[in-house]
Order: C-alpha cells, then structure tokens, then sequence
C-alpha cells in the first residue's frame, strides 16, 4: 500500500514514469522545501519517490509510519556501513527492503556486508562474526586490523544465494 523509493536523484522522475506505465498505482516525487515535502509524504499515493540526499533530512517524518516496501536503487551508495545515509536507512521502518544496483560489489567485502546488513542483517550476522567467517585479516600499523582477502568465498555465496539474485555481464 505504501512503498518508498529511494533513488539518485537524477532519476526520481524516471521512476515515477515506470510506476505510472507498469502499475495503475499512484506515485510522488518528493521535492520542494521541508514542509513542502512533509505534505508530499501524508498525500493518499502508493509510491513515493524520494533521492538518497533526503532520507536523512526527512527521517523524522518517514518514521511517521512503518512502510510496507522500501526499495533502494542503487543500493550501493550505503556501501559504507559508516555513512549518515546508511544509518539513516536502517533506521526507515519498513515491512520489506529491496535492494538494486548494476555496480558489482564483489571487489570489497566490506562494502557487500554494509548492504546486506541493511537488507536483511540476520543473513551476516554482526559485523565481527562476519569477519571471522569470511575474511582473512592482519593488524594494521595503528593497532587495528585490515581484511586482506575473502576465505571460503564458496559458502558466503551459498549463504547469500537465497536472499540475492546476481546477474553476470554476459546474461
């Protein structure tokens, strides 16, 4: 009944024009002023759209309500897992989460843990029981560590085969 759409802002308007052509479901692009868009989220539509730069200034008002599907194009703009977007969205209450992206995350581990944990986080689990299962690490010259590679690549992929679908160049 009610889905948020977070997405770059360069296509807000783009998906709004797919929402219209592939569902007779009513959409919104949120814009405009704070209180502009605070009477853009009470409208009576299903979907609004709203770029990522906003989740953070909108929270607030996006908790106002438990959202029945939030999906996050481009889902790899959180991945650092340290980043105020990233902590803005786990934040969004929702029923559903689904995450899009056509960049590969294969190339830091890090940075495919900081989506999943927003997507689902009991898939990984914490943060240092993903580490010990998955990655070889090494202290590093300042008293922490560093990840210097993936261990068991095999079963992270089973681990996640259910809950992600992965395309290849060729297909």
């Amino acid at each position: 009944k009610k889905v948020l759409v977070i997405c770059p802002a360069s296509v807000k308007r783009q998906w709004c024009k797919e929402v219209q052509k592939f569902t007779d479901k009513s959409c919104v692009v949120i814009e405009g002023t704070q209180k502009h868009r605070e009477q853009q989220y009470a409208r009576d539509n299903t979907f609004f759209i709203v770029n990522y730069e906003l989740i953070i200034k909108d929270l607030p008002v996006l908790n106002l309500r438990t959202w029945d599907m939030v999906i996050a194009d481009e889902v790899s703009r959180i991945k650092n897992w340290k980043s105020k977007t990233k902590s803005a969205m786990i934040q969004v209450k929702t029923n559903f989460k689904l995450g899009l992206t056509a960049t590969p995350i294969e190339n830091n581990i890090q940075e495919l843990y900081s989506i999943f944990s927003w997507i689902n986080p009991d898939v990984l689990g914490t943060y240092w029981n993903f580490i010990n299962e998955y990655c070889y690490f090494s202290s590093n010259t300042y008293g922490g560590f560093q990840i210097t590679g993936i261990k068991d690549a095999k079963k992270l992929h089973e681990t996640l085969k259910s809950t992600m679908t992965r395309r290849k160049k060729v297909e």
